[in-house]
């Protein structure tokens, strides 16, 4: 009797996998951001060119519905020329791919962090380490007492390393701020001259009273 083969495993059914999965069709480049400095060499090859010759050196080989949505993007561009030169033209924001507005982000006024960072010197000199956490729970207290609430100022970890990079009483290093050594023993130390009966007499008393 000749051996039967086991019967193949059944697909598993369920929702469809959506890691490692190909590109259905082709980029529509709708959520592709360039940075200032790229938009500005764009719009400065536009002045002596057309629209589709732009798009045929910038982008090569998009069609359809891509194609249209990068005309329509580089037509938005053309109408922003003004912030978009300025933005180039700053080395900050060249590499830049979006720049938020002030006020846009909460964060605290430099007499609350400067508090804050007192009590992050006071702690860490009396021995206790600071987490990032503690650290983030403090300004919370600190911005409720301004006023603001969770939704407005959440101390979120960009802040928090912020926090060290402008901070001017914090000068370590972000490692050593936050070192989970254990505090120091606090010792006392007296010194006396061996020679001398009374100096030792109390010198032995004090110790007595503090022990």
């Amino acid at each position: 009797m000749a051996p039967t083969r086991p019967a193949p495993h059944r697909l598993a059914s369920g929702r469809p996998r959506v890691k490692n999965t190909p590109r259905k069709g082709p980029a529509k480049h709708q959520r592709v951001f360039t940075t200032y400095a790229k938009k500005l060499h764009v719009l400065q090859w536009l002045e002596n060119n057309t629209i589709e010759s732009t798009l045929d050196t910038f982008l090569k080989g998009v069609s359809g519905v891509a194609r249209q949505t990068a005309w329509k993007k580089i037509l938005h561009w053309r109408s922003q020329i003004d912030f978009i030169t300025q933005a180039a033209s700053s080395p900050s924001s060249a590499s830049n791919r979006t720049i938020r507005s002030t006020g846009t982000g909460t964060t605290l006024d430099s007499a609350a962090e400067e508090n804050i960072a007192n009590w992050v010197c006071q702690l860490r000199s009396d021995g206790v380490p600071v987490s990032r956490l503690l650290l983030s729970c403090k300004a919370l207290e600190v911005a409720k007492d301004l006023g603001l609430s969770t939704a407005q100022f959440k101390a979120s970890p960009s802040w928090v390393d912020d926090f060290f990079r402008t901070s001017s009483d914090l000068r370590f290093r972000h490692r050593n701020a936050f070192s989970t050594a254990k505090p120091r023993a606090m010792s006392l130390q007296v010194e006396f001259n061996p020679s001398s009966k009374n100096t030792r007499s109390k010198t032995f008393t004090t110790l007595i009273k503090l022990g």
